[in-house]
């Protein structure tokens, strides 16, 4: 697995390249409750956001092991590009979800993975994120002639406020004192601080 320096790949040439279909499957329908991805299908980075139910990514990882990663409501997924997996969800339940396809390439065309396996890699607890996706969707799918950099705006901002998340989350992971001062001034910002304090 990749530790991935959010601030670089922030940094970095992103293409923005196509967004798959918002789908809803309802209980009426007859659809199917897998996908298979095979290698050479996917050469882009996806990001994939499910709105409502739960899927399943079955895939093998670099060592040849089998992993499950399940993604429910809210979450958001990465999945690298080439990786060959499976999809499974109930085709009994509603399915909703918004896939974006992109790619991330440093100055010199180097390709900027976050991760070489799929991963949840945020859980929207308030909405942010399915703002944002929403927002993407109807943007992407509007006759709005500027529609292509209002996506490249709202997609950036997706990604800023996914690492923004993950840079904090590792900080919270460090238990020493700046940390602690930093978020004793951040809840305390009214009050008289001393500097014992």
């Amino acid at each position: 697995m990749l530790n991935t320096d959010y601030n670089k790949f922030l940094n970095t040439e992103i293409n923005f390249t196509y967004l798959s279909s918002y789908s809803t499957f309802s209980k009426k329908e007859i659809v199917k409750n897998h996908y298979i991805c095979h290698k050479g299908m996917r050469k882009t980075s996806r990001l994939f956001f499910v709105l409502d139910g739960e899927t399943v990514f079955s895939f093998r990882n670099q060592s040849g092991d089998e992993k499950n990663v399940t993604a429910s409501t809210n979450d958001i997924v990465y999945l690298p590009p080439d990786i060959e997996y499976t999809s499974v969800w109930d085709d009994s339940k509603p399915r909703e979800y918004v896939s974006i396809e992109f790619s991330a390439e440093t100055v010199s065309r180097e390709e900027i993975l976050l991760n070489d396996e799929i991963f949840v890699i945020a859980h929207d607890k308030h909405d942010i994120f399915k703002t944002s996706f929403l927002s993407l969707y109807n943007t992407y799918t509007s006759s709005d002639i500027n529609h292509k950099f209002k996506c490249r705006s709202i997609f950036y901002d997706i990604l800023a406020n996914i690492a923004t998340e993950k840079i904090s989350a590792n900080y919270k992971k460090i238990d020493h004192s700046v940390y602690k001062s930093i978020f004793f001034l951040e809840n305390n910002y009214l009050e008289n601080i001393s500097v014992s304090e």
